[in-house]
């Protein structure tokens, strides 16, 4: 499949989309881009900064500007699901923005942050517990980034890492065979079972350099002129977009 359906469907006919395939990184590992630890945000700064469920909000703080980007529960229903899907899919990630977005606030220097209300942030030391009960730390190899935590504060961290020890579905230390799309799915991965009680939270798990690694894409409308007008929208930006057909 060239471009199989997402979790959250296929794309609107003149929607705009900012896509970044895996390969676009240069070499660059895709887990260098994950928060770890997870950055847990306070309702509060969220709010302050006028972010809701639902699409995207800019945001600044100490001079760097952020893209918040909610991603829903709904349809992916922990974090690890929709990153493995980016992994999977040929075309990597894909994210709608709304066409009232103010895109002349992208600079060389903002960055699209994925936040997710599922990140396992509570209970930590009892997480770590659980996932290598002799040493009380993750084996390296379920880590993306083990190498850089330190043995003695593992109790104190939100590792990446568990994100893929998050499931409910079975018994503690199970796995979880997690078949994505939910409705036609084109992968399959594995996410050990934590806790039929998870305690979550939100908090950005993932973030991507817009301007160095993301393709503005525009769908095509033969039915009406959305896809001009988006083009024209991004046009006023100085944001260059490709029209795809899907």
């Amino acid at each position: 499949m060239e471009n199989p359906n997402r979790g959250c469907g296929s794309r609107s006919k003149g929607g705009i989309y900012l896509e970044v395939a895996m390969s676009a990184s240069s070499g660059t590992p895709w887990h260098h881009f994950l928060f770890d630890p997870l950055w847990e945000l306070s309702p509060e700064y969220l709010k302050l900064a006028g972010h809701s469920a639902q699409g995207m909000t800019y945001a600044e703080l100490n001079n760097q500007s952020f893209i918040f980007d909610h991603v829903g529960k709904k349809n992916y229903p922990l974090p690890a699901d929709f990153l493995e899907e980016a992994l999977h899919h040929p075309r990597g990630f894909s994210r709608r923005y709304p066409k009232t977005f103010d895109f002349t606030k992208i600079n060389p220097e903002t960055i699209h942050v994925f936040l997710h209300d599922n990140c396992p942030t509570k209970n930590l030391g009892l997480r770590w517990k659980k996932a290598d009960p002799i040493h009380g730390r993750f084996p390296p190899n379920i880590c993306p980034q083990a190498d850089l935590h330190n043995i003695m504060d593992i109790e104190l961290s939100a590792c990446a890492g568990l994100m893929w020890y998050s499931s409910s579905n079975g018994n503690v230390g199970e796995e979880d065979f997690r078949h994505f799309p939910l409705k036609d799915p084109f992968f399959s991965y594995v996410n050990i079972v934590q806790s039929r009680m998870a305690n979550f939270s939100q908090a950005a798990f993932y973030w991507l350099p817009i301007q160095k690694l993301g393709n503005w894409i525009v769908v095509e409308d033969p039915d009406s002129d959305k896809d001009t007008d988006a083009l024209e929208i991004l046009g006023k930006a100085g944001i260059a977009a490709e029209m795809v057909e899907n």
